[in-house]
């Protein structure tokens, strides 16, 4: 089970410019005229009613780029009833991911578990592999070196290996490796990546013996509650489409929503 998410759409605030997302611990100016804005709790932050005053500011500070190629990808959703007052067209339609909302109590969101999800979970914890928290830069390396195998056996497109060890880079210590192990092995392992009060389910692969343990559930399930436990709010479980349907059925089994995004306009 491998899975992948393109993009981290969970800033705090939005500004009424394009110019800069700015936050309470970005550093970041507004542009010109721009009052910052609190976020929607739920993660898709982006405030449909600014478009117009966006595209006005694009115009404004921005004169040159404006007579470019600009394309317009809003982490919003329903696009067409807020990018039609800007005269935007859809070029491609946006992709759909899964959010877990991480604030409800452990119990609660066990109970919230799909009934082939939960079974899946109780029988990997009858006898659990040893779960590694290691952020060591060995073990980062052997996790990229895995997934790339793993890609390249079940033959699906996915990041290039430098992409995935620059993200990491960037991310730093808000990136969190979790490994199954069974006697000393890594049966299975998974990626987490920390962006303010969300976090993204960014990558994962498993052995065949650690996909016979359903350990891609014990990580997902064990990332969850220690993400929750650090103050994350919300998990984006990654994209999904209809080439992938399992992959679909497991994140959405762990009782996400499915979210679509407006994808591009132009």
């Amino acid at each position: 089970m491998t899975t992948r998410s393109p993009a981290f759409p969970t800033t705090k605030y939005i500004a009424q410019s394009p110019r800069q997302t700015v936050g309470p611990d970005s550093g970041a100016q507004a542009p010109r005229g721009a009052e910052p804005r609190e976020a929607n709790p739920r993660p898709i932050t982006a405030h449909a009613d600014l478009l117009p005053e966006i595209a006005k500011a694009v115009r404004t500070d921005y004169p040159r780029l404006s007579r470019n190629l600009l394309f317009w990808m809003p982490d919003i959703i329903g696009g067409a009833a807020a990018m039609g007052p800007i005269s935007k067209r859809q070029m491609t339609t946006g992709y759909t991911t899964a959010w877990l909302d991480l604030q409800p109590d452990p119990d609660t969101l066990r109970a919230n578990l799909r009934g082939h999800w939960r079974n899946a979970l109780s029988q990997a914890e009858v006898d659990a592999p040893k779960i590694s928290d290691d952020r060591r830069q060995r073990e980062i390396e052997n996790f990229i070196a895995y997934y790339l195998k793993d890609r390249r056996a079940q033959k699906y497109s996915g990041l290039s290996g430098i992409l995935v060890r620059t993200i990491i880079d960037t991310f730093k210590k808000d990136t969190f490796l979790l490994q199954a192990l069974d006697h000393g092995d890594v049966i299975a392992a998974s990626l987490f990546l920390r962006h303010g009060a969300s976090a993204t389910y960014y990558l994962s692969w498993t052995t065949n013996h650690g996909g016979e343990r359903n350990a891609a559930h014990l990580l997902l399930w064990q990332g969850a509650l220690s993400l929750r436990e650090a103050g994350v709010k919300w998990l984006d479980l990654g994209g999904m489409d209809a080439r992938g349907p399992d992959i679909a059925r497991f994140k959405l089994g762990l009782g996400a929503d499915a979210v679509t995004y407006s994808g591009t306009w132009f």
